[in-house]
């Protein structure tokens, strides 16, 4: 299928689908951790998951918001597919995934991919197409697509390449902080507190652990930890008192929100 024959398509059948599929926002896929019965939520953290739910609630308000590159994967129901796409086992839908960067200058944005169109399985040509992006709804030179936030750093992009069949493309930010730690527990050993905490993360590269001596108002780092593989901390030489504590993820494009609390006394 040719470049301009995909525009005709993309348009009258993206905005089929716009109309005919409303798009739900999943607030509950926004929570990066989970609690466990009697956890204590500091307020930098009760306040970093509303921020969380609200930033996807509100949607994409521009196209600068998706700036970076993304692992977009693109499924489809079709036959023919070109090479590369991946059956998912049960004959009817297969995948394959490329990286697509979307970038913006003084209001101008565009979006680029070497490979193939996304939203296609047959085809096409590599991407280089201006765009725009306002709330749930995505324009550019092939037309008008529906897309849905998961969380901020993934969304659901609807993409009609030609009616009856529909495309979605399903895009990962490259870019981004790890989610946070679960699971923390304190162990008092004498004037120490044992630190463990388990991370199921592939993207952190450390973490920081943070003490509070006055009821999690205020917070230290008392260590900086540049190895993924350990997930355990000794707080030595402590006086007696009440200490409460987090840890925080981290990689090269910044740290995660906090993980739950937990008190230790000495």
């Amino acid at each position: 299928m040719k470049p301009f024959q995909k525009t005709k398509y993309f348009v009258f059948g993206s905005v089929v689908a716009v109309m005919a599929i409303p798009l739900v926002i999943k607030a509950a896929d926004t929570i990066p951790l989970s609690f466990n019965k009697g956890d204590i939520i500091s307020a930098s953290v009760f306040n970093a998951l509303l921020a969380n739910v609200n930033n996807v609630v509100s949607g994409f308000k521009t196209g600068a918001d998706i700036a970076g590159t993304w692992a977009c994967t693109t499924y489809s129901a079709r036959t023919g597919c070109i090479t590369g796409f991946v059956g998912t086992g049960g004959g009817v839908l297969s995948y394959k995934t490329q990286n697509i960067t979307f970038s913006c200058n003084s209001g101008a944005c565009t979006a680029t991919a070497s490979s193939f169109y996304p939203g296609s399985c047959q085809g096409g040509g590599s991407l280089s197409q201006p765009y725009e992006l306002n709330g749930n709804i995505m324009a550019s030179g092939w037309g008008i697509y529906g897309v849905q936030k998961l969380s901020p750093t993934k969304f659901v992009w609807q993409i009609n390449s030609s009616l009856p069949q529909m495309e979605y493309v399903i895009c990962n930010q490259n870019n981004a902080v790890p989610s946070a730690v679960n699971n923390l527990t304190a162990t008092v050993n004498s004037g120490s507190v044992v630190l463990v905490w388990t991370d199921t993360n592939a993207d952190q590269t450390g973490y920081i652990v943070q003490r509070s001596s006055d009821g999690g108002n205020t917070w230290t780092t008392i260590s900086t930890i540049s190895s993924a593989g350990t997930m355990t901390y000794t707080d030595t030489g402590l006086s007696s008192g009440s200490y409460q504590y987090q840890v925080i993820a981290t990689n090269s494009n910044g740290n995660s929100i906090g993980s739950s609390v937990v008190p230790a006394t000495i």
